[in-house]
């Protein structure tokens, strides 16, 4: 500003301020650093202007983001040339102003104005299928085909309304291909799931003599994750080293959400300790995936060192640390965690308010979630089944119907599938039967929502903590699809609970010809144990390892002074085991006693 000024003071004192070059460079300085007002006056005092005065102006006003204001500007400017035009058009494509903007390209033609290539290449996204049809004929006719941003747009176009056949077409006519066409076209086929052709395609360009871009790797590396291509993978990570891009940070932040959607987290782990540029975002997916990952401790231990580098945390870090205290029901650290985001400024915000709801739910804190519940503004549907499922979870299934009723009241939220599996849960685990059937069936006659697996799982529970296997089974029966292993396991669970071991056996043929999965191998094997059929038992066990289904390691955590342990059954990991096994040993003694 003190610069432009200065210079601005020399114009006048030395009589120069008439002189039109002079005071166009003084304009572009005022826009450049962003005093559009003084550019304006200076404008306007200017003994003499022309177009190249009054387009400096408005292209500060179109980078400045304000519509209104550029607008204004436009209407009062003395003559439009295909630059004024251009730049307005631009502002209402920044904007997503669709209509307005082809509003103004047809007036630019009607006004006998040439559209340029920069023309084309903004409308071109914004305009939908017909009418990019016929902007692509007058691009044709105006001699810019060969242009290589307008024919990008117009292979992004093609693509988005899966006209793969016409973006390739405009590729193969392009006389010249840099590095933007060619990724709008691998980029639309790996968009649409075309794996092959996008490699093909790749390896086309790098035989041309093309190199390829962070942009390119992206396009290639999201394919790969979509379709789980782990190998193809690996070896576009070893191209991006050869090429010397897997130190941009976009193209390492593609890596760690290529090895987070493959859940390979010694990869992730990898390619994040070795980045020379970390950012908010390559943070949220490491801590992200090792909270999905069983490493919940290890997540909100990056948080704080996270902190300490300097990064800002956002909405997105926030929602994955409390996610992963809440798994951990880590209440000290979790409210922690809502200590900063206080500092930050962000409860009120609706998604990690959501987040912190849900921390205090399942840490079994419900007065804390309804007092944050209640200060909350503008709910949408997720802090309403936060609550909703925490009552259930704490068994108070009272309070979790009252709520709902209290919701439908309000008529401002509609329930969704996951309000009637905290629903459901809350009246199975609180033994309300009526109340479970009736908000079952109210599912689809009053809110028009079809029942998945979960909701039928809640029913099937519903009936077995209720003694009524019979109508469990019959309910099983009359599932519209076939029921998964979860169904039929969680009746073989209510088959155990009520000693019924020849429906047991029924229940278990159908658990297992599912999925090979443990759980009813290990339900029924318990089950023979428990009625002294040791010999039924030990066969239940002998054919789940036959079959190859692996018992998942339970895992639990202990918070000791602030801080976190993890530990598996039969664990020996700690330095101090054989400490924590005699003091288990003792308490487990006492527990018998009091019993007792």
């Amino acid at each position: 500003m003190l610069e432009a000024q200065r210079v601005h003071g020399s114009l006048i004192k030395g009589g120069l301020h008439a002189h039109i070059f002079r005071c166009n460079l003084l304009l572009q300085l005022y826009v450049s650093s962003g005093f559009l007002q003084d550019a304006h006056r200076l404008l306007l005092s200017m003994p003499a202007s022309n177009a190249v005065s009054w387009n400096t102006v408005l292209s500060g006003y179109v980078k400045s983001r304000s519509l209104s204001e550029a607008l204004q500007f436009f209407r009062n400017m003395p003559e439009i040339d295909t630059h004024s035009r251009n730049s307005v058009i631009s502002c209402f494509a920044v904007h997503g102003c669709c209509s307005e903007a082809i509003a103004h390209f047809s007036e630019m033609r009607r006004s006998c104005l040439s559209p340029d290539r920069f023309t084309y290449s903004t409308i071109l996204t914004v305009c939908g299928f017909e009418v990019g049809r016929q902007i692509h004929g007058l691009v044709f006719k105006s001699g810019v085909d060969h242009d290589v941003f307008t024919a990008a747009n117009l292979v992004r176009l093609y693509v988005d309304y899966d006209r793969l056949g016409d973006a390739y077409q405009v590729f193969v006519e392009v006389s010249i291909r840099d590095i933007v066409v060619w990724n709008a076209l691998i980029s639309g086929f790996s968009r649409n799931g075309r794996c092959d052709v996008s490699f093909n395609l790749f390896k086309k360009m790098l035989g041309e003599g093309m190199l390829p871009d962070a942009y390119t790797f992206a396009s290639l590396l999201d394919v790969c994750a979509a379709q789980l291509a782990t190998r193809k993978a690996v070896q576009l990570h070893a191209l991006a080293i050869r090429f010397g891009i897997s130190w941009d940070l976009f193209m390492s932040n593609c890596l760690l959400h290529f090895y987070s959607k493959c859940e390979s987290v010694l990869d992730l782990v990898k390619v994040f300790s070795e980045m020379r540029e970390r950012n908010v975002v390559s943070w949220s997916i490491l801590m992200a995936t090792l909270a999905q990952s069983g490493f919940e401790n290890k997540s909100v231990e990056l948080f704080h060192e996270m902190e300490s580098s300097g990064i800002k945390p956002n909405s997105f870090i926030f929602v994955g640390v409390l996610g992963a205290c809440a798994r951990m029901a880590a209440l000290d650290r979790g409210k922690q965690v809502h200590g900063h985001v206080l500092s930050f400024g962000m409860e009120l915000d609706v998604i990690t308010g959501s987040a912190i709801i849900d921390m205090y739910a399942k840490c079994g804190e419900m007065d804390s979630a309804l007092k944050l519940f209640s200060d909350l503004n503008n709910k949408d549907i997720v802090p309403w089944n936060g609550m909703i499922s925490g009552y259930a979870q704490c068994g108070m299934a009272e309070k979790a119907l009252q709520l709902f009723e209290e919701m439908k009241q309000l008529g401002t939220v509609k329930p969704n599938e996951i309000t009637f599996v905290a629903l459901l849960s809350a009246c199975s685990h609180g033994g309300l039967l009526q109340e479970g059937c009736r908000y079952f069936e109210s599912m689809v006659s009053d809110h028009g929502i079809e029942p998945i697996a979960e909701h039928y799982a809640c029913i099937v529970d519903l009936f077995g903590r209720a003694g009524l296997l019979k109508d469990a089974f019959d309910f099983v029966l009359s599932m519209p699809f076939d029921p998964d292993g979860v169904i039929w396991t969680a009746l073989l669970g209510a088959c155990r609970k009520h000693g019924n071991i020849r429906m047991a056996r029924n229940v278990a043929g159908h658990a297992l010809a599912c999925k090979q999965n443990s759980s009813s191998y290990v339900l029924l094997s318990n089950m023979y144990y428990g009625s002294g059929r040791w010999t039924e038992g030990l066969e239940a066990r002998l054919l789940m390892d036959r079959k190859g289904a692996k018992k998942m390691t339970g895992r639990s955590w202990i918070n000791v002074r602030g801080r976190v342990h993890s530990f598996t059954a039969s664990d020996n990991s700690h330095p101090q085991v054989q400490l924590v096994y005699e003091i288990l040993e003792n308490l487990s003694s006492q527990i018998v006693q009091v019993i007792s």
